[in-house]
């Protein structure tokens, strides 16, 4: 159990940077991507699954803007 929360605090850092880098850079993550981002951190989806969902994020942003 601690190994996990251990894990979990680590997770929650790292999309708490990730956020501020987001928006030092004014912008700020969609409604999507942050109910990713809530669920790499507590555990429920790996990083190679938030990176798929927000990539897929990005390429239909990018998909929708070349049209």
């Amino acid at each position: 159990m601690k190994k996990q929360n251990t894990a979990n605090n680590g997770r929650a850092q790292a999309t708490r940077a990730a956020i501020g880098s987001i928006r030092c850079e004014g912008l700020r993550p969609s409604t999507n991507t942050s109910k990713h981002l809530r669920n790499y951190s507590s555990g429920k989806i790996s990083a190679s699954q938030l990176h798929e969902s927000v990539m897929g994020v990005v390429e239909s942003l990018l998909a929708r803007s070349n049209r």
